[in-house]
C-alpha cells in the first residue's frame, strides 16, 4: 500500500510484514511495530524521528487501550511549545491512524487471515520451534529404564535434571524462552535505534546524536502460549524416549564406583561424595550420577568435621535400662539411609504413649537424611496405594506418622517398599498404557503400641520404646529444633563418618550364622560402621538380637494358635513326626488348646486353609523357635494333602 497524502482522509498506513511483527508508517513521520505479546494482547512500538516512545501491550480493538496509545504518543511527542507557551501538535492525525491500524490488523486479507491471525500463528509456529531448539545441546536428553524422559538443562551456572513431562520443565521452558527472548529483544530494540539514526540522518534538521544518546526501550518477553508449551514439550518427550541414551535417576542417595553420594538439593546442585577414605563436598559438575528432585524436598546443610552424635542423643529420647542397644539400632538405621542397600532396609518403628515425643522424633530423623518442605503424612493417607507409591517418588524416606494398626494391605506394601518393589498404574484416559513408579526406601514410622503385627513386616523392623518425658524434662518446640538447626550439620558429618567407615569395612565383615536374618545385607552394614560411629564392637549385634527376637514374639502374639502348634511339634521328632492332613491338624490345634475364649477369638484358624495361612504368616519365628512344618514326601492320601509336623532345637 502507498502512503496518501497527509490530509487526506482516505488515507491508509503503508504496511511492511516482518519476520516478528508489522511495520505501519502513519502520517507526520509515525512509526508504529505491532508484535505478538499473548493470546489477547499485542506489543505496539511507536517513534517519531527521535523519539522512541517505550513499547507497552494491549488489545488495538479496546477503545480504551487505542486511547493509551494516543494519550502516550502525545505526550513524548508533541514537547515543544509555540512563543504563547501552548504545546505544539506535531502528530495531529494520530487517533485517527491508530484507528486504522486497528482496522487493519482485524480485516481478511489474502489467504482468508487477518494480520492479527497471521501474526498469531507464526509467532506460535516460531515459539514452539525455539521451545523445541532450547532441547538441543548443551541440553542432553535420555530415557529411564521404565521409559520416563528427562532432560539435563543449564540453569544459573550449573547442571539440572528434570523430568520432561513435568511443571519443573515447562517452567523451565518458560525462563529460558524468556531470557534468550529478553536478549532478542534488545538486539530489536538496538535495530529500531540505529534505523531511526539512520531517517534522521536522511532528514534535514533532525540531530541524529540526540536520537544516539536517547535511552534504549527494550520490550519485555511475551506470554508464551500454553498449546506451545504442550506440543514442544510432547516433541522433546518422544525425542528423549526415542533417539535418548537410557540411564537412571536417584532421589537424594546413589552409589557408583565404590563411593555413595548424597544431594544437598541445593541451589547449585551439589552433593556430598563418601568413600572409604572419607567424605568431601563437590560441585554439580562432579556428580557423575543423574540426581532427581521432588518440589518437596529441602536441602541439606554442610556437613561439618568433628561431629558428635552424642548430640543427637541429647535430642531424642531412649530407654535407659537399653540406651546404648536402641541407640545403636537408630544409628545404624540413619547410615544404612545415606548409602544404597542392596537388600530390603529395614523399617525403624518408634513406639511410645502419648508425651513421648514421638512424631518430634520421627521428624528428627528423616530431617538428618531427607528434608522435605512437607510433614510427614498420617497412615490414613497411605490407605490408597497410588497415594503411597506417589510420594515414593517424591521423598527418599517414607515416614508415617501416628499409626495405629497397619492394615493387611498396607502392611504387605510396606514391605515391597522396603525391598523395591514398583507398582503399575494406569494413566489417565486410557487403559492400554500405564506408568510405573519403583523405588526402594528406607521407612520410619511411629505409633502407641503393636502398631505391625504381620510376620512378614516384623522381620524388616527396628522396635523402639519410647519412654515418657517428665514434665520437667519438657521442652519448647522452638528451642528444640533451633538446637537441632545448630547441631546438625555436626551430627551429619559424624554419621558420614560412619559411611566412610561402612566402605571401608564392609568386605571385612563375616556375620555369625546365628546373627544372619533376612536384614542380612543391613546387618553386615551397621557392624561395618560402628567403628566410625563411636559405638564399642558387638553393640549392634546384642541390640539386633534383642529387636530381632521382639519382632518375633509380637509376630506371633498375633496369631494365638501359636503356642498349641509350638506345643505340638514339640512333642514328635524328625525321625517320628507328626504327619496329618490340614483338616486333621486343626483338630489337634483345637483340642490342644483348652481356653474356649481363645478358641472363639477372630484370630483364631476356624477352617484348614485359614490355619494353612497362619502357619504361611508365621513360619519364621515359629522355626526360630524349633518348630518344622513343611509338606510330606509322600504321595497325596486318600486323606487329602499330607503335612509333617515336628520339633527341634531353636535356631536363635
Amino acid at each position: 500500500m502507498s502512503t496518501a497524502n497527509n490530509n487526506n482522509n482516505d488515507f491508509q498506513p503503508e504496511v511492511t510484514e516482518r519476520d516478528e511483527d508489522i511495520l505501519f508508517k502513519l502520517r507526520d513521520d509515525v512509526y508504529v511495530s505491532v508484535a505478538f505479546a499473548s493470546e489477547t494482547k499485542l506489543r505496539f512500538e511507536m517513534w517519531r524521528q527521535t523519539v522512541l516512545i517505550p513499547p507497552t501491550d494491549g488489545n488495538p480493538y479496546s477503545p480504551h487501550f487505542r486511547g493509551e496509545l494516543v494519550k502516550m504518543a502525545r505526550e513524548n511527542i508533541n514537547t515543544n511549545k509555540d512563543d504563547k507557551g501552548n504545546k505544539i501538535d506535531h502528530i495531529p492525525h494520530i487517533e485517527e491512524d491508530i484507528g486504522k491500524v486497528a482496522s487493519l490488523l482485524s480485516v481478511r486479507m489474502g489467504g482468508g487471515k487477518s494480520l492479527h491471525e497471521k501474526l498469531t500463528d507464526t509467532v506460535r509456529r516460531t515459539m514452539t520451534e525455539q521451545l523445541i531448539m532450547l532441547a538441543k545441546e548443551p541440553t542432553i536428553l535420555f530415557k529411564t529404564p521404565e521409559k520416563v524422559a528427562h532432560a539435563v538443562v543449564g540453569r544459573m551456572g550449573h547442571a539440572e535434571v528434570i523430568p520432561v513431562d513435568s511443571t519443573q520443565f515447562r517452567r523451565w521452558l518458560r525462563e529460558e524462552w524468556k531470557r534468550r527472548e529478553k536478549e532478542r529483544l534488545t538486539e530489536v530494540a538496538e535495530r529500531n535505534r540505529e534505523r531511526a539514526i539512520e531517517m534522521a540522518d536522511a532528514m534535514t534538521g533532525v540531530d541524529a546524536e540526540e536520537l544516539k544518546k536517547a535511552p534504549q526501550n527494550v520490550g519485555r518477553p511475551g506470554v508464551v502460549p500454553p498449546p506451545a508449551i504442550a506440543t514442544a514439550v510432547e516433541e522433546i518427550k518422544d525425542r528423549a524416549i526415542e533417539y535418548g541414551p537410557t540411564e537412571e535417576v536417584y532421589l537424594r542417595v546413589a552409589g557408583h564406583d565404590e563411593a555413595i553420594y548424597l544431594d544437598l538439593c541445593n541451589d547449585a546442585w551439589e552433593a556430598i561424595r563418601v568413600t572409604a577414605g572419607g567424605w568431601e563436598v563437590i560441585p554439580s559438575e562432579e556428580v557423575p550420577v543423574r540426581f532427581v528432585r521432588s518440589v518437596y524436598m529441602s536441602p541439606l546443610p554442610y556437613p561439618a568435621r568433628d561431629g558428635s552424635l552424642d548430640d543427637l542423643k541429647a535430642l531424642i529420647t531412649i530407654p535407659e535400662a537399653t540406651s546404648e542397644e536402641s541407640f545403636s539400632l537408630i544409628t545404624s538405621w540413619l547410615v544404612q539411609a545415606l548409602a544404597p542397600c542392596p537388600g530390603d532396609y529395614p523399617i525403624l518403628v518408634l513406639l511410645g504413649s502419648h508425651g513421648t515425643s514421638k512424631t518430634t522424633q520421627t521428624e528428627i530423623l528423616r530431617t538428618l537424611v531427607d528434608p522435605l518442605a512437607s510433614d510427614h503424612e498420617p497412615e490414613e493417607s497411605y490407605y490408597s496405594v497410588h497415594n503411597l507409591f506417589v510420594d515414593v517418588e517424591k521423598s527418599w524416606i517414607l515416614a508415617i506418622d501416628n499409626v495405629d494398626t497397619l492394615p493387611s494391605k498396607l502392611s504387605n506394601n510396606l514391605a515391597r517398599i522396603s525391598s523395591g518393589a514398583g507398582m503399575k498404574l494406569r494413566e489417565f484416559f486410557t487403559m492400554r498404557e500405564s506408568t510405573v513408579f519403583k523405588g526402594k526406601r528406607p521407612i520410619i514410622l511411629n505409633g502407641i503400641s503393636q502398631v505391625v503385627r504381620k510376620s512378614d513386616i516384623l522381620s524388616r523392623c527396628l522396635l523402639i520404646d519410647l519412654p515418657p518425658i517428665p514434665n520437667k524434662y519438657r521442652r519448647k518446640d522452638r528451642e528444640l529444633w533451633a538446637e537441632f538447626k545448630e547441631k546438625q550439620p555436626g551430627i551429619l558429618g559424624a554419621l558420614l563418618d560412619g559411611v566412610a567407615a561402612g566402605l571401608a569395612n564392609r568386605e571385612s565383615v563375616v556375620l555369625a550364622d546365628e546373627h544372619k536374618s533376612r536384614l542380612i545385607d543391613f546387618d553386615e552394614w551397621a557392624v561395618a560402621c560402628e567403628p566410625g560411629l563411636g559405638l564399642e564392637s558387638g553393640t549392634y549385634v546384642q541390640a539386633r538380637h534383642g529387636s530381632r527376637e521382639r519382632s518375633s514374639a509380637e509376630a506371633l502374639e498375633a496369631q494365638p494358635a501359636w503356642l498349641a502348634i509350638h506345643d505340638i511339634a514339640h512333642k514328635h521328632t524328625e525321625d517320628k513326626p507328626l504327619v496329618v492332613t490340614m483338616k486333621e491338624l486343626l483338630e489337634k490345634v483345637n483340642d490342644e488348646e483348652e481356653d474356649d475364649h481363645i478358641k472363639h477369638s477372630k484370630e483364631w484358624p476356624k477352617t484348614p486353609e485359614k490355619l494353612r495361612a497362619v502357619l504361611r504368616a508365621i513360619a519364621q519365628p515359629l522355626s526360630e523357635r524349633g518348630v518344622c512344618f513343611d509338606k510330606a514326601q509322600e504321595e497325596r492320601s486318600e486323606r487329602g494333602q499330607l503335612y509333617k509336623l515336628y520339633g527341634t532345637k531353636a535356631d536363635s
